[in-house]
């Protein structure tokens, strides 16, 4: 027998283990039955099989690395929407004629085995629906295939968004942190030394214009050197700071000669109050 299509019946129970013995099967289609249990291991004797399709059944356990051994499987591999776990067997290498695989809608975790670039021929790689994770390798061969579904994985590919693994993520954030951190220190230090400058500006200003007013309060004006005098004495002697005894400009105020009535020679300033 070389063909065998059971397909879209209600048959239940394990695939037999007396399949192995079929050695001239090409084609064996299960499709569409309730089937459950595991694959038996020895489907991979069956060495001539072409087409293998065991899509839409209750299979459960992991994919056995037996079937790896098919290596004229050619049509396809179809193990889609059952409740196969565990991970992907890096043995499916060994399938260099297969156009189509299916692994699609089960339970299948870990990371996708990079050694699956082996399979040359692949047109159509479905992995879709799973609990895989990490990152779909750059490989130009794994662009053939679609991902989405799997919370875990990431990678430049259909249904996926680009994303860094945890291990370039952690040094991502490393680096991030080792510029961050001195430009903000960096920044933090020119804003201490600008404030100071402001500050001190500010102070100075403040200074001389509390100086200026009172240079022109009613008190009395005091030179230890030269003697006392007033500012009214200031003013009578200016004529009430006329040009005639103007001498010069500042950045502050206007500066005087005066000759006092004690014959005594002052020059003096008159701020700008502002």
């Amino acid at each position: 027998m070389s063909k065998l299509n059971l397909s879209q019946n209600v048959l239940m129970g394990e695939i037999p283990q007396s399949m192995g013995s079929m050695r001239s099967l090409q084609f064996l289609n299960l499709y569409g039955n309730k089937l459950t249990g595991k694959i038996p291991h020895v489907l991979g004797d069956c060495s001539d099989l072409l087409s293998l399709n065991l899509r839409n059944n209750s299979l459960s356990d992991k994919i056995p690395i037996e079937l790896g051994n098919l290596d004229h499987l050619q049509v396809m591999l179809d193990l889609s929407s059952n409740s196969r776990c565990g991970p992907i067997p890096e043995n499916l290498e060994k399938l260099a004629s297969l156009e189509n695989l299916n692994l699609s809608h089960n339970h299948l975790s870990g990371k996708i085995p990079q050694t699956l670039s082996s399979m040359i021929s692949i047109q159509s790689l479905d992995i879709f629906f799973n609990n895989l994770s990490g990152v779909v390798p750059s490989d130009s061969f794994f662009k053939k295939g679609t991902y989405m579904g799997n919370p875990g994985l990431s990678g430049n590919a259909t249904g996926l968004s680009f994303c860094i693994d945890k291990g370039h993520r952690k040094h991502h954030k490393n680096v991030v942190v080792s510029i961050i951190v001195p430009i903000a220190s960096m920044l933090l230090l020119i804003t201490c030394v600008v404030a100071s400058l402001l500050w001190w500006r500010h102070k100075r200003l403040s200074d001389e214009k509390s100086n200026g007013s009172d240079m022109w309060g009613t008190a009395s004006l005091k030179w230890e050197r030269k003697g006392r005098f007033t500012f009214s004495e200031i003013s009578k002697a200016t004529n009430n700071f006329s040009d005639t005894y103007y001498i010069g400009k500042g950045k502050f105020g206007i500066v005087y000669k005066v000759c006092l009535p004690s014959g005594q020679v002052v020059v003096v300033k008159r701020f700008n109050i502002l």
